[in-house]
């Protein structure tokens, strides 16, 4: 069965010095890689079919052959094209999953290059900014409650980190293929606002801010989110329609990034009575 579909011979590596195997770790390690290539790395089933289900094509397959034999009886993956499978020696596939005892299945996506003229704005539409956030983990979470609270777009400002950075796919768990996300500079995000008549929030350590609680968010509005130890720079802070403040009781002056994030989403939700 899997002959008529798949050149064994052709398409097994058994190598570790196989150019194969030094694309996909470059791909996998190389923020730079990824971008010049327009791909992005996927492991494990519960990823890969996340990315296949909001419509991301796929490049390529790694797998070992054991589970190639698998694959090709199971009712999941009958959708899926055996021709663009490549399989690995065992040893060298788990010398290069991040979680060796994962699924053992790789694929490569092609990205979704969006822009801020690609965005469908209904009315009352919610946008998240992110300017500056560095961490992995942080931006997977904001993209998580993003996700679950069913916020379509997201904008990247003077990204530091790639948004298909393996880290941030994991602690997304997956929810970055459910969203929108295109990446801008400063100026052009201002422009995007105010042609669309959104309103921009900033959150801010300021004196001169407003009490989160205290804000509408009843109608289309943008808040953004500054770097995890600068915060917002001064000009956003200056273009912001309100600044924006989460109390502080104890002796932190701040909280993370994405709890930030989290508590002024679900107040907004709260305001517009989705719960």
């Amino acid at each position: 069965m899997l002959n008529s579909v798949f050149n064994l011979e052709k398409k097994h590596i058994s190598s570790f010095g196989n150019n194969e195997i030094k694309f996909l770790t470059s791909l996998k390690t190389k923020s730079s890689f990824r971008k010049k290539n327009s791909l992005f790395y996927v492991e494990g089933e519960k990823y890969f079919f996340k990315a296949i289900k909001s419509g991301f094509k796929i490049e390529k397959i790694y797998t070992t052959l054991d589970e190639l034999n698998k694959i090709s009886f199971d009712k999941k993956f009958k959708s899926i094209d055996l021709s663009t499978v490549i399989t690995i020696k065992n040893k060298i596939l788990e010398s290069i999953l991040f979680r060796p005892k994962s699924s053992k299945i790789i694929a490569l996506f092609k990205q979704k290059n969006l822009t801020l003229k690609s965005f469908d704005l209904k009315k009352n539409e919610i946008i998240l900014i992110l300017d500056s956030i560095e961490k992995p983990g942080n931006i997977g979470g904001i993209f998580r409650t993003a996700d679950a609270t069913k916020i379509d777009y997201i904008i990247i400002s003077n990204p530091k980190t790639d948004i298909y950075n393996p880290n941030i796919i994991k602690s997304s768990e997956g929810a970055i293929f459910n969203l929108k996300i295109t990446e801008s500079n400063d100026d052009e995000i201002f422009r995007f606002l105010k042609k669309n008549k959104i309103k921009l929030y900033c959150t801010s350590l300021s004196n001169e801010t407003k009490l989160f609680t205290k804000v509408s968010f009843l109608k289309s509005f943008a808040i953004a989110f500054g770097s995890e130890d600068k915060g917002l720079s001064q000009k956003w802070l200056k273009k912001s329609n309100e600044n924006i403040i989460i109390p502080m009781f104890g002796q932190s002056d701040s909280l993370n990034v994405s709890v930030t994030s989290s508590i002024i989403i679900y107040e907004a939700l709260k305001q517009r009575k989705i719960f």
